[in-house]
């Protein structure tokens, strides 16, 4: 049986309050900060450039100097402009911890490592030492130390499937038995598409062949029917009913070799993240990890994954997802050159 460690670090309170965004507050006033109102004053050619000494700057101050190709002032605010063409937000000093716990400690962000965190934070914001920021505090995360792999783990292999369009080879495994939740649930079934890495995950009671058919048919309806799918060889997939399924809707059967399970290493990474996840927000009693699902899974699909490069999000639906920072800022189209158009990314 797969137990979570005895954490509850997070209550349901601090959760709810950060999904609702009860702490951040108007973030949009850069008056405040005399570095960001300085390289504004650069840029409207109230300060000259060619006669700045930079030995008498501070670091902040050098460093929007040296990105200032990239900085332009829309509505008297500062904005930064990626070689993406995404627009990033210029985060006044005192709210940028408050923009990183956002997205790393709420149930939607998932309490995710590194580079998914920082990730998400620079497709909307930009700040000098963004970089080493986002790595302190999560270095720094009561969470993420007490939920993080042992150091020196042994790397499953990545996934070897080659698919070349979503839905092409889809994955499906069981993870449990889990303790039996308030609802009644004792199991995951995960679902995850290789190409897009689109993940859904499923609480489920049983793992008979009936209580799996049943969801994979729900998925079926409601993303589209696969090309093949990819399973362990446990009998709940050899079962007549599924057989049957699978020969109805035209869908390969591909199965993991019984002695080289590795051979799915994207199920087996997501299993191991996705433990990791619930260990971050489940409470005390352990019972309420299948009411978390919705949200982290929402969290897996809204992170730029490593292989991609993009989020599963972006490679299913063809554009990048709203999130809950979206409630603060919204989407704008600056009025810039037609030669310089670009979608404001929030």
């Amino acid at each position: 049986m797969f137990v979570i460690n005895d954490i509850n670090i997070q209550s349901n309170e601090q959760v709810l309050n950060t999904v609702l965004l009860k702490f951040v507050y108007k973030m949009s006033d850069q008056s405040n900060d005399e570095n960001i109102d300085w390289i504004k004053k650069v840029l409207k050619k109230e300060i000259d450039e060619s006669k700045i000494i930079k030995t008498e700057l501070n670091l902040e101050k050098l460093a929007f100097l040296k990105e200032i190709e990239s900085l332009f002032i829309h509505e008297s605010k500062l904005w930064g402009k990626t070689n993406e063409d995404l627009v990033q937000f210029v985060v006044p000093n005192d709210e940028r911890m408050k923009v990183i716990e956002l997205n790393h400690e709420s149930i939607m962000s998932g309490h995710l490592k590194f580079d998914k965190t920082l990730n998400r934070i620079k497709n909307k914001f930009f700040w000098p030492k963004l970089r080493s920021d986002v790595k302190e505090l999560i270095k720094k995360c009561i969470i993420c130390q007490k939920t993080s792999d042992p150091k020196h783990k042994i790397r499953i292999p990545l996934d070897p499937q080659r698919p070349s369009y979503p839905l092409e080879i889809v994955t499906t495994d069981i993870l449990g038995p889990l303790k039996t939740s308030k609802n009644g649930f004792k199991y995951i079934l995960v679902v995850i598409d290789h190409f897009t890495k689109w993940i859904v995950l499923y609480a489920i009671k049983d793992i008979d062949a009936k209580t799996t058919a049943k969801f994979l048919f729900e998925f079926i309806c409601k993303f589209g029917i696969p090309t093949a799918f990819l399973s362990d060889q446990g009998k709940k997939y050899q079962a007549h009913l599924l057989q049957e399924l699978w020969e109805l809707l035209d869908i390969r059967r591909l199965r993991t070799s019984q002695f080289h399970l590795e051979c799915d290493g994207l199920s087996e990474r997501l299993n191991r993240t996705l433990k990791r996840m619930i260990k971050c927000f489940i409470n005390d009693n352990h019972d309420n990890w299948d009411e978390l699902l919705p949200a982290l899974s929402f969290a897996y699909n809204t992170a730029t994954h490593s292989t991609t490069k993009f989020t599963p999000y972006e490679l299913m639906y063809g554009r990048k997802p709203k999130l809950p920072i979206d409630l603060v800022y919204k989407t704008q189209k600056l009025d810039l050159p037609s030669n310089q158009m670009v979608m404001l990314n929030l």
